[in-house]
């Protein structure tokens, strides 16, 4: 299988997400008043699930930090100006940033983590599901979607040179990786859209019902695929992760897996949210379960780490390692990376 990044021309074969550093400290400043009224509302709250206490205790550390000068995106005395706001004052500065931020290119986010804010104590006492209150409106596939990078020169380039590729996709999820280039994908044997849950799959198949062999499979890639119905080992020629390798127990496991899966030479293409100064992710993304897995891993503050540790564990894995990394946004304003590597 011949190689795409072999040389510097090759860096425009993904293109990320929009970048706004004013947006971003926008979000960053709505992202603290929502945290300081959800942990006013639910730290003595008994919660249904231990992760909604490490949530809890995470945000209570990042309310700290603010305070201590160290809320890095954000200038120090802006910081200290929401800080010190009334309750009143500070719904009331809520609305003005939220009513910014919908108006801006990922405004799908402000949306989210508002409604979050607004339920903060029956997702905390488990009376609604995060799942389904971010579904609504699409918000979910929306954020998905303004946070995916576009894969469409790297797809386009590989389906020319492997025009018999069996492509996977692990964590499709709401499909907003997978819409950004499967309209220009000119050629492959197969795609499978893979989910730990067939419950994206009805709206899945709407969205996608004009591409061509396409199946639908449930996939846990945190468990041997060898021991999961229509998985065969050595058997893609590809497999894109966006923003699902870090929601399980052991990194480690989790690519072994995903290089089990993978024809040697083949391709992995992985999206992460990695450890950043930004918290308007891990504010977001704290509300599900599976942000939480890593505590074995090393990963007991969240699920995020560096490319740095992609790397080694890429390595320790069967992979050649990082071969090409892109960040959202220069330092300290970017929070996801896209990052590629090929199977040894």
């Amino acid at each position: 299988m011949p190689a795409l990044f072999d040389n510097e021309s090759q860096t425009d074969l993904f293109i990320g997400p929009p970048a706004n550093d004013l947006e971003t400290v926008l979000q960053e400043k709505f992202t603290l008043l929502c945290m300081l009224d959800h942990y006013e509302r639910c730290r003595n709250l008994q919660p249904h699930a231990s992760y909604h206490t490490k949530y809890l205790d995470w945000m209570g550390r990042q309310l700290d930090a603010a305070r201590e000068g160290r809320y890095e995106v954000v200038p120090a005395d802006e910081v200290a100006h929401l800080l010190a706001l009334s309750p009143a004052e500070r719904n009331k500065e809520s609305m003005r940033l939220r009513g910014l931020l919908v108006k801006l290119p990922k405004g799908a986010m402000a949306t989210g983590s508002a409604r979050i804010r607004e339920n903060c104590e029956a997702i905390t006492r488990g009376e609604i599901d995060p799942l389904t209150l971010l579904l609504r409106g699409n918000t979910l596939m929306r954020i998905y979607d303004i946070g995916s990078f576009d894969h469409s020169g790297f797809m386009q380039s590989f389906s020319q040179a492997n025009p018999h590729a069996s492509i996977l996709e692990v964590g499709a999820g709401t499909g907003g990786t997978t819409a950004k280039f499967i309209g220009n994908l000119s050629s492959y044997e197969r795609y499978t859209f893979s989910d730990i849950s067939a419950g994206f799959f009805p709206r899945a198949k709407q969205r996608f019902a004009a591409a061509e062999r396409m199946d639908f499979l449930v996939f846990d890639v945190s468990k041997l695929p060898t021991d999961q119905e229509g998985l065969e080992e050595a058997s893609y020629d590809l497999i894109i992760a966006p923003q699902v390798l870090h929601a399980t127990p052991s990194l480690h496991e989790t690519l072994r897996n995903v290089r089990c899966l993978l024809k040697p030479g083949g391709y992995l293409v992985l999206t992460e949210t990695i450890d950043a100064k930004c918290r308007t992710a891990h504010y977001f993304f704290g509300v599900f379960e599976g942000w939480w897995l890593g505590d074995a891993d090393g990963r007991s503050d969240g699920p995020c780490v560096s490319p740095d540790r992609w790397d080694r564990e890429l390595r320790a894995s069967g992979f050649s390692g990082l071969d090409h990394c892109v960040l959202d946004a220069e330092a300290p304003y970017g929070f996801c990376a896209l990052m590629v590597a090929r199977a040894m």
